[in-house]
């Protein structure tokens, strides 16, 4: 676009219909025509869009959230609880990119209906996506109205049992609240409504979870039982129904005109777990029915009226954002724009008119002041670099470059892609490790290998921002390869490395998250008989659906989850390891280690190489790749703070598991907690810490898709039309699609690929890692050979080429003693 889009809006009408049509074509505006652009005013920030976003979707639904578990059991309803939630985030994220797509068209959709007109065509719109729409917009104020009733006359039994009063009036009685409210002018003028939603629904959420918890604690706590009721025909049913209900509590259907999964995650689970722990399947349709037993609350009746009148008022708040939708067609249908909003003409309930004036003196004032006239921003870059941030010209880059490595992000997101490309739950080796080296040399040797990689990746990104200076930003490995050594390098010695390393990674990663879920089933289920395979078929929906994130750069976000993740089980590991060991299952230490000589040499040695594969990253370029520019620093703040991240959580898992189990430690601890079969920890404590585990190998999956994902776009994708055209959006899902599909089969075939892994890490880690950013700096800058810069890359390269040998064998060998466990698809 060669004029920019403005991004804020003037006072007078005139000027508000100017920000997204052109003058000369106003009148003929269809997604601004008449009122309606009055009540989806655009003015909020992103603070009011979450406080809408919130209102939609954290409603009183959550309360049936424990029944739907009944219906499912606990591992299935947690894993659709956090798969919906991975689905509705992802898809608000993809419609929200459509917006922002058409907005920076010239064309600002504010509806559904606009969105499926312009898109699909207008068909699509007004016989399809505008009565569903309706039909569930209008349904949830319905619903809701109901609801309310039911709230209130259960506040009113709480204080009169023998009550007369009937469950119309109170349904009356809630809807003389709404019929305030809805006069309300505008979405954006219902922001602080919102805001006090979003707390409403913190509160309640904590009522209810709170109140379970007390009643399971209680000696009134109902009898848990966990199965699953009914026949086999009831309890497919029965899921389905759960799954319908689980879905509903995620759904929004106004999404596009409001564009806070914190608050989501923090209610959602929180109420579905502890209402399920606590009544089993005994789980009524809402859990506030459980706290009643017989017409008796089981908990004090101020909680539960406390618990009612905060649902109550969020209720009233849900109601009147979902009658948004209905006000904005009737304001279009009726109302007339070239008349001031709250003249008569445009106020026809007249027993309102005066009520609605001073709603909107009393909200809305204070934002036609603010407003003013507010200067369009703008770019004074070219289109290439405006959508890439780099130096290179479009016709310079291939559509991999163009698509998977936007060039837009922070120092902040390359030290979450770095976190999440390093920080894994291998680090629940390194426990083994000292096992295999003693303390003195094991920690010696974790401490070596962070101060040896910080540097290797420091110097790679001095190396990269050296080119970038020169006029060539090298996005990728084996760019650097080939302009460094030369295109033989590149061509069969580092991309064949990088690819295996990282799609490696993809399939060991998707064996970990089968055997965590496995480990999850077999915690309730210990006879249960699903095979690994089938929980490996499992984990690798989410990594299906996240692997067609567009870019790099758009897994900002999800990173930084990972990075608070890391961080959660790594504390859960430390605080397991030293309850256990302070606890009277605490196992017998020693610390000595138990190999004859041979083993001892060989077990060192692949103690080295599990450390070094742990540090391992083998995408340090495409990281920085992401920084916009100037990329100079940036690269050095996202180390730091994923070392900061490392030395938190390596070395406490490190010397804590250690410490506990000595040479009985494991090759993962989390296999340390299970003593003889039975846990050393209570069971949620490893649930959660396996859930943590989970949701940041899914990332961990994904961020090592990007490589491949790249390799894609570059051969199949055309450069020159859009990314989110059907010319690139169809073999994008189709090759990302079985790129997933083929790591799943591999991993469920092969579930002995941690034995593989061990040999390409050695192959392949240690090289692109510890071995080319020595050799890349020394042959770039050329220092001189009397320098100590010099001896020392040269001495870390020299010695990583003997681990490399000493490594392989070392890995070769564990295979073969492993062999006789292997087997196609085995249950291990």
């Amino acid at each position: 676009m060669a004029t920019a889009v403005p991004t804020s809006m003037n006072v007078s009408t005139t000027c508000k219909e100017e920000v997204f049509d052109p003058p000369k074509e106003r009148h003929k505006s269809v997604s601004l025509s008449k009122y309606g652009e009055r009540i989806i005013d655009v003015t909020g920030s992103w603070l009011h869009c979450r406080y809408h976003m919130t209102t939609t979707i954290v409603a009183p639904a959550l309360l049936s959230l424990p029944f739907a578990l009944s219906l499912m059991g606990w591992y299935a309803g947690i894993l659709c609880l956090i798969l919906s939630a991975f689905v509705t985030f992802y898809s608000y994220n993809l419609l929200s990119l459509a917006l922002v797509h058409h907005a920076q068209l010239g064309q600002h959709q504010l509806r559904f209906r606009d969105m499926a007109r312009d898109i699909l065509g207008p068909e699509w719109g007004k016989y399809f996506v505008g009565p569903i729409q309706f039909g569930l917009c209008y349904g949830a104020v319905v619903a809701l109205t109901l609801l309310g009733g039911q709230s209130l006359k259960f506040i009113y039994l709480l204080s009169r049992p023998k009550g007369t009063m009937q469950l119309y009036q109170f349904v009356m009685i809630f809807g003389i609240l709404m019929l305030v409210l809805v006069q309300i002018p505008s979405f954006h003028s219902l922001r602080h409504i919102n805001l006090v939603s979003l707390i409403l629904c913190l509160a309640y959420s904590a009522c209810a979870t709170a109140g379970a918890i007390y009643i399971g604690y209680s000696k009134n706590a109902p009898n848990t039982n966990y199965s699953i009721k009914g026949s086999a025909q009831n309890l497919v049913f029965g899921s389905f129904n759960a799954i319908a209900i689980i879905a509903k509590t995620y759904g929004n259907g106004i999404f596009p005109k409001i564009q806070s999964y914190a608050v989501v995650i923090s209610t959602l689970f929180s109420v579905a777990i502890s209402g399920y722990w606590a009544f089993g399947n005994q789980s009524q349709g809402t859990v506030l029915a459980n706290f009643m037993v017989n017409e008796k609350p089981l908990l004090p009746t101020w909680v539960l009226l406390m618990t009612n009148v905060f649902a109550l008022l969020r209720l009233s708040a849900v109601c009147v954002v979902n009658l948004q939708l209905t006000n904005e067609v009737l304001e279009r249908k009726f109302a007339d724009p070239r008349l001031d909003q709250f003249s008569v003409r445009n106020d026809p309930n007249t027993s309102f008119s005066l009520l609605r004036y001073f709603v909107h003196r009393t909200v809305s004032e204070l934002q036609r002041e603010k407003m003013g006239t507010l200067v369009p921003g703008s770019l004074n870059i070219s289109t290439a670099d405006k959508e890439t941030g780099i130096i290179d010209t479009s016709e310079e880059l291939d559509a991999g470059a163009l698509f998977v490595l936007k060039s837009k992000g922070s120092w902040l997101h390359c030290g979450y892609h770095l976190t999440t490309s390093i920080v894994g739950p291998v680090i629940f080796s390194l426990p083994f490790t000292l096992a295999l080296l003693g303390w003195v040399p094991g920690v010696l040797t974790v401490t070596l290998a962070a101060l040896v990689t910080f540097y290797s990746y420091n110097l790679l990104s001095v190396v990269l921002e050296h080119h970038a200076q020169l006029g060539k930003r090298q996005l990728r490995f084996r760019d650097m390869a080939r302009d460094i050594l030369g295109p033989g390098w590149s061509k069969f010695l580092v991309a064949p490395l990088q690819f295996a390393i990282c799609y490696g990674a993809v399939i060991g990663c998707t064996l970990l998250g089968g055997q965590s879920i496995k480990f999850i089933y077999l915690l309730y289920q210990p006879k249960g008989t699903m095979q690994l395979y089938q929980f490996i078929v499992i984990f690798s929906a989410v990594p299906l659906i996240l692997a067609q994130m567009p870019s790099f750069h758009s897994l900002r976000h999800i990173n930084l989850v990972s990075l608070v993740l890391c961080l959660l089980y790594s504390a859960c590991v430390v605080a397991g390891s030293i309850y256990i060991g302070n606890s009277k299952n605490a196992p017998a230490r020693d610390y000595s280690i138990n190999a004859s000589q041979v083993n001892h040499i060989f077990g060192a040695f692949n103690g080295i190489s599990i450390i070094a594969t742990t540090y391992a990253s083998g995408i340090i370029p495409e990281i920085q790749a992401t920084i916009a520019p100037p990329v100079k620093g940036k690269m050095f703040k996202g180390l730091c703070i994923c070392y900061s991240v490392i030395v938190i959580t390596y070395f406490s898992v490190t010397i804590s598991g250690y410490w506990t189990f000595g040479n009985q430690s494991l090759p993962t601890i989390l296999t340390n907690f299970m003593g003889d079969g039975k846990p050393l920890l209570p069971t949620w404590f490893l649930v959660m810490t396996n859930i943590f585990t989970l949701m940041q190998l899914a990332a961990i999956t994904v961020i090592y898709l990007q490589p491949t994902n790249e390799v894609f776009e570059k051969w199949f994708a055309n450069p020159k039309m859009d990314q989110f055209s059907i010319r690139n959006v169809i073999p994008r899902l189709i090759f990302r699609s079985l790129s997933v599909i083929s790591a799943t089969f591999i991993a469920a075939m092969l579930p002995f690929f941690g034995d593989i892994m061990a040999l390409f890490g050695a192959f392949g880690c240690i090289p692109i890692d510890f071995i080319l950013p020595m050799v890349f700096y020394n042959v770039t800058f050329k220092p001189s050979k009397q320098s100590i810069i010099f001896w020392g890359n040269t001495l870390i390269a020299v010695v990583s080429s003997g681990l490399v040998a000493v490594g392989a064998v070392a890995s070769v060998r564990q295979i073969v003693l492993d062999a006789k466990m292997y087997n196609l698809f085995a249950n291990m």
